[in-house]
C-alpha cells in the first residue's frame, strides 16, 4: 500500500473515485527499464488525512489554502496574493481544507520489464488477490510471481 495526499479536486483526484481501479507506468529510457504498477485506490478515513496535514509545515497547510491545485493560474503573484490572504485569515493553526484528503494505493499488480538484446527482454509479474476488508482497507492475499515471455 502506498498514501498519496493531492486535494480531492487536483485531476489525478477526479479521475480516480469512480473506478477504483488504477495503473501507472514508470519508464526509463536510458536504462531500458519498465516497472507497471496496478491496483485500487481508496479514500484514506478523514482522521488520517487530518493527522498527516496536521504534521506538515505551516507554510504548506496555508498553502493547501491558496492553491487551487491544478487548475490554470494567470500568474505567480495571483498565488502568491491568494497565500497572504490565507495566511492571515487562518493564522497559526489551519484545519485540513475539506477539498484536501489522501489515497491509499493498493498495489494488485507489479510488472517489470529489462530490455534484451534482440528484443529477448526480461519480464515478471508479480500478482495478489485484494479483499475488501472496510472502507478504507483490503486484506491482500500472497504474492504470485510470473515470467512473461517478451
Amino acid at each position: 500500500m502506498s498514501s498519496s495526499s493531492p486535494t480531492t479536486t487536483a485531476a489525478r483526484a477526479t479521475n480516480s473515485p469512480a473506478n477504483s481501479r488504477v495503473a501507472g507506468v514508470l519508464h526509463w529510457d536510458s536504462m531500458s527499464r519498465q516497472v507497471r504498477l496496478e491496483g485500487r485506490v481508496v479514500f484514506c478515513p478523514p482522521e488520517e488525512s487530518d493527522a498527516y496535514f496536521s504534521s506538515r509545515a505551516i507554510d504548506s497547510r496555508i498553502g493547501a489554502w491558496a492553491s487551487l491545485q491544478s487548475q490554470p493560474l494567470d500568474s505567480r503573484a495571483t498565488l502568491l496574493k491568494r497565500v497572504a490572504i490565507e495566511a492571515a485569515r487562518h493564522g497559526t493553526a489551519p484545519t485540513r481544507p475539506p477539498h484536501w484528503g489522501g489515497y491509499h494505493f493498493w498495489l494488485e499488480a507489479v510488472e517489470l520489464w529489462c530490455e534484451g538484446a534482440f528484443r529477448v527482454h526480461d519480464r515478471a509479474r508479480w500478482t495478489r488477490a485484494l479483499e475488501p476488508s472496510g472502507p478504507h482497507a483490503f486484506a491482500p492475499g500472497p504474492w504470485q510471481a510470473t515470467r512473461l515471455y517478451p
